[in-house]
């Protein structure tokens, strides 16, 4: 949340919207924002002035140098600010670095970014996906021996489908099979392992199940036979990273997809994580994944994005994640958010399953304030009840 103070300044486009805004999709959501004119109204945002300049220098150097997107800031008055959208953002998070007082002017130049609408359903196989409502929560059943959550309980095919109908009972809109676990420090099975402790479990749901099943894999071999024997649509953990063939399978079959963002593979990604501007490379991660889907076939129509909250993530990188989603719904795609139980959640609320069921339910109903299209929840019951209360989650003192 910004604390700063707010400079007297207006930003403003300078020109209007282009007709074609929001910018192609296909281009990786590069497109420059039109210029902004940046107006002091007084002497205390005249001297604020100079952060800007100092913020667009530090990313001039910091860039890589094949980096040739227009990023420029013409003096005034007015001045002029010409970025993309993703330099934008950069520039909002430098200027809160470089001064207390930066973050009320990142904040007022944040505003000006387009507003782009979430589209208000996705059609699956099973029926429509609507986002013009309360958010969706979508049920985990993790069929694996070694899940983080769960610690195996489910693993045995009779007690999976038995938890996948008591999370639609709970008012679940999407059941979420996964059988290969993605903790931090998993080790990855073979597919056809994968395969073996779905295929059951999808087989039996799938016959009667009421609403969309997905199954999280990166896996292209898994992902062929889960679609042909009754999947909906693929969650995939690497945002099409660990396995380049995923995409394909997955426009073949013309399945929705939720990209996740992760930094490395479960074995490491939470060896020291660390991002120069945090909120800004997880979008260019998501343009990259929307490219790489859009290059194989798949619509971006179908497209959802994670930010993958716990995946390469520190407690503070989460934390500010969830306070952007405002940010990453401008890309105009659903946003899922999957916090349930997650460490961060253990080290705000405690170990305790009441403390994991109640911290989940407040983390969702903050990212439901905040924009979530979907969330992704062990316990859909009581994420359910939370969505019924007003008033916006708030997070409690981290506990040591």
């Amino acid at each position: 949340m910004d604390t700063g103070p707010r400079p007297s300044v207006h930003i403003a486009p300078a020109d209007p919207l282009p007709p074609e805004w929001p910018p192609e999709p296909k281009a990786g959501w590069t497109a420059s924002i039109p210029p902004l004119s940046v107006t002091p109204l007084d002497e205390e945002a005249r001297e604020s002035l100079p952060l800007v300049r100092l913020a667009v220098a530090s990313l001039l150097r910091d860039r890589p140098s094949a980096d040739a997107s227009p990023l420029h800031l013409e003096p005034g008055p007015p001045w002029r600010l010409t970025a993309t959208f993703h330099d934008l953002q950069r520039v909002v998070e430098e200027l809160k670095k470089v001064s207390p007082g930066g973050a009320g002017l990142a904040s007022a130049i944040r505003g000006t970014i387009p507003t782009v609408s979430t589209p208000s359903s996705i059609e699956t196989s099973r029926g429509e996906l609507r986002f013009d409502g309360p958010p969706l929560v979508m049920g985990v059943v993790n069929v694996t021996p070694d899940s983080f959550s769960d610690g195996g309980r489910y693993l045995e095919p009779e007690a999976a489908c038995r938890r996948a109908w008591e999370l639609i009972d709970q008012g679940a809109d999407i059941i979420d099979l996964g059988a290969e676990s993605t903790r931090p420090g998993a080790e990855p099975v073979p597919a056809d392992e994968e395969l073996g402790r779905l295929l059951p479990v999808l087989k039996a749901l799938a016959v009667d199940c009421p609403v969309p099943i997905s199954v999280d894999t990166y896996k292209a071999a898994v992902a062929e036979v889960a679609l042909g024997e009754g999947a909906d649509l693929i969650n995939d953990v690497s945002g099409l990273t660990f396995d380049p063939s995923l995409a394909a399978v997955v426009a073949r079959n013309g399945a929705p997809i939720v990209l996740v963002h992760t930094l490395g593979w479960p074995e490491t990604m939470q060896h020291d994580p660390r991002y120069r501007w945090l909120v800004a490379d997880v979008l260019e991660r998501f343009a990259a994944s929307v490219r790489r889907a859009g290059e194989a076939g798949i619509p971006l129509e179908r497209c959802l994005i994670d930010p993958g909250l716990g995946f390469g993530k520190t407690f503070a990188h989460n934390e500010q994640l969830i306070e952007s989603l405002p940010t990453l719904r401008q890309l105009g795609r659903p946003v899922v958010v999957g916090p349930s139980r997650k460490a961060f959640i253990r080290a705000m609320w405690g170990e305790s399953p009441e403390a994991l069921t109640r911290g989940t339910a407040e983390v969702c109903r903050r990212a439901a304030t905040l924009g979530a299209s979907v969330l992704r929840v062990h316990d859909v019951g009581s994420v359910r009840l939370a969505l019924t209360i007003e008033e916006p989650g708030a997070y409690p003192a981290r506990q040591e």
